[in-house]
């Protein structure tokens, strides 16, 4: 345990700084930044705190460049705390290419998903050598915690308003230029739709019923309706 516990943990420093420089680079290197990577997955914490004061400038819709992120960063009263505008310019300098941030995006959460499953073994270990230590009980919360560590895998991808607002614009036109209650795609049956508005994009629907009590056949008089 001793040796484990000398090891420095899974960390990659460069994709860090590049993945920053990117996103002051790069608006589509902002976009992906936020899809991809948390606060706290970086290693360093003035990269953190640079993460956290970038993201807080793309939320209000600001320029991310090495001018307003110091000034966010003393709003913050965090500059010096991020390594102070030599950093900064530190950042944009380490920068291979900003056309691969999400490249590095994933190797910045590859490696604090790593340093992660190291924590959460290393809980596992030291509840495994209590003296009151119950296997059962033990089985339970270990499986637990991997569970919980998976779900880093999985991020909502971030969807900017400049992008989103025309969107829905453009979606209470045909609303409201169509004047139907029915804004999905119709099943066929009037109740049904009446009840739904139809099938909207991204729906989950699951029909459930007991056996022999026509569930293929609906389903199979909807795709016809909506084929």
């Amino acid at each position: 345990m001793a040796e484990f516990q000398q090891r420095i943990p899974p960390q990659n420093l460069d994709a860090e700084q590049s993945l920053l420089g990117s996103m002051m680079l790069k608006e589509e290197a902002m976009n992906k930044a936020a899809e991809v990577v948390q606060p706290e997955d970086f290693y360093v914490n003035s990269n953190k705190i640079i993460f956290e004061a970038l993201i807080a400038l793309f939320k209000t819709q600001k320029p991310c460049d090495p001018i307003t992120l110091q000034e966010q960063l003393r709003s913050m009263n965090k500059l010096s705390e991020a390594g102070g505008a030599a950093y900064i310019s530190q950042l944009l300098n380490a920068v291979p290419t900003a056309s691969n941030a999400e490249y590095y995006a994933n190797i910045v959460r590859q490696k604090a998903i790593l340093r992660r499953l190291i924590n959460v073994s290393g809980d596992i270990m030291a509840d495994a050598y209590a003296p009151q230590a119950e296997a059962e009980r033990l089985l339970d919360s270990a499986e637990q915690k991997i569970l919980q560590l998976s779900e880093f895998r999985i991020t909502q991808p971030y969807i900017s308003l400049k992008r989103l607002v025309p969107e829905v614009f453009s979606f209470l036109e045909r609303l409201y230029e169509h004047k139907q209650a029915i804004t999905g795609l119709p099943s066929g049956f009037k109740k049904l739709d009446e009840f739904t508005a139809g099938f909207q994009a991204s729906d989950l629907i699951i029909v459930a019923a007991r056996p022999s009590m026509g569930k293929t056949a609906l389903c199979l008089n909807i795709a016809q309706h909506v084929a």
